[in-house]
């Protein structure tokens, strides 16, 4: 089999056999067919010398560089394995390294807005944050049930509410929040850090 074309479409139901994600194989294919554009040989037939000329022309990000590097190097590693070549040529392909990313903390401003966007999307009656959603039902002042346009034949979270203390007519839900505060019992934490 020194003909590419079938070893790519080995390769390729090698990888199906294995179980890899769809997506990760069509990426697969799309690389190795663009390396194939840009050699002067057909794949089994390169050379490392080819490929770094391939790889010198990639100026794509870093992390796009070493994502395509290891796809052929993974190509290559295959076809030594299944002996269609002796020595893959992709070995030694040069990577840029890539830097570990910063954490960029969210501002409490933004996490709280996004934390009332997440709240209004929900379609539940009530919703405890930091909290037991019983609560909602224990303060008995806050209506308690269903989030409003369910019927029996679409059940969703329920239909109606109960707890009408307010008199609140088209409630749609309560929200229940509480601080969130941890406690250890007494000396289940004594010792530990």
């Amino acid at each position: 089999m020194r003909d590419s074309a079938a070893a790519v479409t080995a390769h390729m139901e090698w990888m199906r056999q294995r179980g890899l994600a769809p997506s990760y194989i069509t990426a697969r294919r799309r690389i190795l067919t663009h390396l194939h554009g840009h050699l002067p040989r057909p794949l089994l037939h390169a050379t490392a010398r080819d490929l770094s000329r391939w790889r010198s022309q990639l100026t794509t990000a870093p992390a796009t560089v070493v994502h395509a590097v290891s796809h052929v190097r993974e190509f290559y590693a295959w076809a030594v394995r299944a002996r269609l070549i002796a020595v893959s040529p992709a070995a030694e392909i040069p990577v840029p390294r890539i830097g570990r990313g910063i954490p960029r903390p969210v501002s409490e401003a933004r996490m709280a807005a996004a934390l009332d966007r997440a709240i209004q999307a929900l379609a539940y009656g009530t919703v405890a944050i930091n909290g037991w959603a019983a609560l909602g039902y224990g303060l008995v002042v806050t209506p308690w049930g269903a989030f409003p346009g369910s019927d029996a034949a679409d059940i969703q979270s329920g239909v109606g509410f109960v707890h009408a203390t307010l008199m609140l007519s088209r409630a749609e839900r309560t929200v229940v929040r509480a601080r969130l505060v941890l406690c250890c019992r007494r000396g289940y934490c004594q010792g530990r850090a």
